[in-house]
């Protein structure tokens, strides 16, 4: 079996090396899967490693475990292939600016600035706002905002968000109680959304001051900001009270402003994918979804999380417990993202390059599928950033009403189910989707060709849903006659 994994990975040009009798596989630079004669052993834990193998870290070889760990492996490369996204076109600078802490709080409340959709909820404590606020008192370097401009001119922030609302609220002797009940009851796991506080608008628009807005929304605690010095002496630091030659130094400290410009292409939200993947890789990565999430945010993507929000047990059944990095909106995604950008027709599936006519009567060319679904969910996050409330509610519609046709209480394997879904969607017939039917498809020798090694490359694709769509039209006309 070891030998089977070593041909596979030497077919692919996938990075290994050797050490006694021992090969290690290269992912991200590390290695990554030790692979002995009975047995491999991952070792860098993945959520891709729990999405497929479970708990175990240590797998002896079966027919199946094998397959897994191709998958494994396909799926770290897949994960990996939208970093390497290069427009030789792309003009890429940035604006450097220091602002006062004064200025930026007054920019602030007049609406200089926003919370795209994309960015994570608020989760700052009060301890991390007091830290903050002894950094400024003390002269310490501030991290950089780092932000690009919207088309109402505004800032929307890619980075530094936390740090932002943070200072506001030291300014005005303010934390946001993240342990206490919300106002809001959509509010969940300790996190408050601003998205909707600062939000993009035309600048100058006659609105409430921001923390009465702030107010209005969250439960918002007075408190006394505190500096502990050497000798264990506390000082009051709170902002409205300083002394005033004190008071004079924060408001002069300087704040960073870091505006990304880009310039000579059509892909500035590809670029801004990337800048904003970087900037988030001090910590845990972020996964595709994540950075999707944080570049295309619109009425669709929040129409996408309102599905997988609501608890809907076919969903949950099909699909599993809601995932904490996002794969369950990615596979939604994927739904629509194939439905709208694969070629259908006279009843075959293509991946060509085509033209595709839109609601409005406009044409617009859709490229060959390239061998990889982050580039094609990247290419249909940026067109859905467009789609009108009305064709928002078409596919929510869609996807329900495919969810309404499942009588299956398990989980179904995620190609399958977007086979399932695509294929669906080119099909005007009544019919109901059963164990029977799943069965079927799952026991067919040429679908089971086609989701193993490389189940993403362009011919295995059109195959697989060739293939589908076969075995549903045979099943609907054996059940209709």
């Amino acid at each position: 079996m070891k030998e089977k994994i070593l041909d596979w990975i030497k077919e692919n040009n996938i990075e290994f090396r050797k050490e006694n009798d021992k090969y290690y596989i290269l992912l991200g630079g590390k290695d990554h899967i030790e692979i002995e004669n009975d047995r491999f052993k991952i070792l860098i834990k993945t959520d891709e490693w729990e999405w497929i193998f479970g708990r175990k870290r240590v797998i002896k070889y079966t027919e199946n475990d094998y397959n897994k760990l191709i998958s494994y492996i396909a799926e770290i490369l897949e994960e990996n292939k939208v970093y390497n996204y290069v427009d030789t076109g792309v003009y890429v600078r940035e604006i450097t600016s220091q602002v006062s802490f004064s200025s930026l709080m007054s920019q602030l409340e007049k609406g200089y600035f926003v919370i795209p959709k994309s960015q994570r909820n608020y989760v700052w404590s009060r301890e991390k706002i007091e830290n903050l606020a002894i950094s400024l008192i003390r002269g310490m370097p501030i991290p950089p905002l780092y932000a690009y401009r919207n088309d109402n001119n505004q800032l929307a922030i890619l980075d530094g968000q936390q740090r932002l609302m943070s200072l506001y609220l030291y300014s005005k002797g303010m934390y946001i109680d993240i342990e206490g009940d919300s106002k809001n009851e959509d509010e969940k796991n300790k996190t408050k959304n601003l998205k909707n506080i600062l939000q993009e608008k035309k600048i100058g628009s006659s609105e409430e001051i921001l923390i009465d807005k702030l107010a209005k929304e969250f439960k918002l605690k007075e408190t006394s900001y505190k500096l502990r010095t050497i000798g264990k002496k506390i000082e009051d630091i709170n902002y409205l009270t300083l002394a005033p030659e004190i008071k004079a130094l924060v408001d002069f400290r300087p704040i960073t402003i870091i505006e990304i410009l880009v310039q000579n292409t059509e892909n500035k939200e590809e670029v801004y994918y990337n800048i904003f993947g970087n900037l988030n890789q001090g910590g845990e990565p972020l996964k595709n979804q994540e950075l999707r999430d944080g570049i295309y945010r619109s009425n669709f993507y929040d129409m996408l999380h309102d599905i997988n929000d609501r608890n809907n047990e076919t969903w949950r059944n099909i699909y599993g417990a809601k995932h904490n990095r996002g794969r369950d909106i990615e596979l939604l995604l994927r739904f629509i993202a194939t439905e709208y950008m694969f070629n259908f027709v006279d009843g075959k599936f293509s991946l060509e390059k085509h033209r595709k006519k839109l609601e409005n009567g406009e044409e617009i060319k859709i490229n060959t599928f390239q061998n990889s679904y982050p580039k094609l969910l990247n290419d249909f996050s940026k067109i859905s950033m467009s789609f009108e409330d009305e064709e928002v509610k078409k596919y929510e519609n869609k996807i329900l009403a495919f969810f309404d046709k499942i009588k299956y209480k398990k989980k179904i394997d995620n190609l399958l189910l977007e086979s399932l879904y695509i294929v669906d969607s080119k099909i005007q017939d009544k019919y109901t989707i059963t164990s029977e039917l799943i069965k079927k498809i799952e026991n067919n020798d040429d679908y089971k060709d086609c989701i193993g090694a490389g189940s993403s490359s362009k011919s295995k694709v059109e195959r697989r849903l060739n293939k589908v769509y076969e075995i549903v039209k045979e099943y609907i006309g054996a059940n209709n006659e």
